[in-house]
């Protein structure tokens, strides 16, 4: 892919919102259609928690102030681009946070995690302190008991949290990556990545580099078997391997658990076949 990731839905408890353009470009504003208005603050608590809760930077080119160089992660850094087309400014966001502690992500733990404290950043409550979460669908809605929801805080059930994961499905079958997003209101001695609230996913695009499918199709025709290796969801990596052309029809999918628990000779057979295999987190 061209790792260079545009946000392109937001989903939402209550609402989903679309967002347009493409790569780190502000230029295309975000338009809140009419039945969303009123479930503007979900949206907004979900775009400053994604600043926070983010290491990239964004540096303007000199002669186009709307055209940014990314620094640092490229999901990072297009959930930053997402913030700015809504109209935020990321230099007030991160002025009215004090950011007590930063957890980063790794690939055990697939999420990353901040605790800051709020001066004065609508719509977060005022001197309070916030954990923000950001990581894998199926992780941070694992650690939720509850979600951000029509303007308030109420239970999430299992029902909706294997909606949720459909939807994550869903969006990855597409060949989308997506990311949830999650806080919790962090009182004295409370234990921090547990009961906390769901904010809903970002939803995002990379699209394959124009040169790969030819690439790919040199090299079947060559006789040559191409297996993927990723960090991306397994749907995802799929999706995106059909794009390509790696994946005709029938494929062998095998995530980093299953891999771990296979000896080398189940792992030599697998490689072995004809089927396209994807390896992926």
């Amino acid at each position: 892919t061209q790792n260079q990731l545009t946000v392109r839905k937001i989903l939402t408890p209550d609402s989903l919102f679309k967002f347009n353009g493409s790569g780190y470009n502000d230029q295309a504003k975000f338009q809140i259609s009419e039945e969303n208005v009123a479930y503007q603050k979900g949206i907004e608590k979900f775009l400053i928690a994604s600043v926070l809760c983010s290491e990239a930077k964004l540096v303007p080119q000199e002669n186009n102030p709307h055209q940014f160089e990314l620094i640092g992660n490229p999901t990072e850094g297009s959930l930053l681009i997402a913030a700015k087309k809504y109209g935020y400014n990321l230099d007030t966001i991160k002025k009215n946070i004090e950011i007590l502690q930063l957890n980063p992500f790794t690939s055990e733990r697939k999420k990353m995690s901040v605790l800051i404290k709020n001066n004065h950043q609508k719509p977060y409550d005022t001197n309070a302190k916030y954990l923000l979460v950001k990581g894998a669908p199926n992780i941070v809605l694992e650690q939720c008991s509850m979600q951000y929801k029509f303007q308030k805080v109420s239970p999430l059930k299992t029902h909706e949290k294997d909606s949720f994961l459909k939807q994550n499905d869903h969006f990855a079958s597409q060949g989308y990556r997506v990311l949830a997003l999650a806080y919790k209101k962090i009182e004295q001695n409370q234990p921090l990545e547990e009961d906390m609230v769901f904010l809903g996913f970002a939803v995002n695009y990379d699209p394959p580099r124009d040169e790969v499918k030819e690439a790919v199709s040199n090299l079947t025709k060559a006789g040559l078997k191409i297996t993927i290796i990723t960090g991306d969801y397994g749907l995802t990596a799929a999706a995106i391997g059909k794009q390509i052309g790696i994946i005709k029809d029938e494929f062998i999918g095998l995530d980093g658990f299953e891999v771990e628990k296979m000896s080398d000779v189940e792992l030599q057979e697998v490689l072995k076949t004809q089927k396209p295999v994807v390896f992926s987190r």
